[in-house]
């Protein structure tokens, strides 16, 4: 009986454990200027982690048409960075004109992450939102 009780416990504790996601943050959709055809557009994306122990996220930025990455100390060859405490990291990418872009963090908790995500031309900042 006590191995049944066991194992039942053990397959509930499996099963629950699986139903864990990763949580998000994300930012609001920022429009980008739609009259940038001699300027330079870019969508950055910056992480900070304000906690005390470490957490590895994963950064996108996205828009409704191709971006093109330009500068990432998020993603370490394509794999996810770990931040650790007083730790930060940016995204950059060249986004499209006349478009919408936003920012992406996928971590096990993002309790203590903070971030921006920002539409710059010529790298001056044009448009901000925080991520929630």
């Amino acid at each position: 009986m006590k191995a049944y009780v066991s194992g039942t416990v053990f397959a509930v504790l499996v099963g629950v454990a699986s139903l864990a996601h990763a949580a998000q943050l994300t930012s609001n959709p920022l429009p980008t200027n739609q009259w940038a055809t001699n300027h330079s557009l870019e969508g950055v994306c910056h992480i900070r982690n304000v906690g005390t122990t470490p957490v590895t996220v994963t950064v996108s930025i996205f828009s409704n048409n191709a971006t093109v990455p330009f500068f990432d100390n998020c993603q370490g060859d394509g794999e996810p960075r770990t931040l650790f405490a007083g730790q930060s990291c940016t995204a950059y990418h060249f986004m499209p004109d006349a478009s919408f872009g936003a920012c992406l963090v996928t971590a096990d908790n993002v309790r203590n992450l903070r971030g921006r995500f920002e539409v710059q031309q010529n790298f001056n900042t044009i448009n901000s939102s925080d991520l929630r």
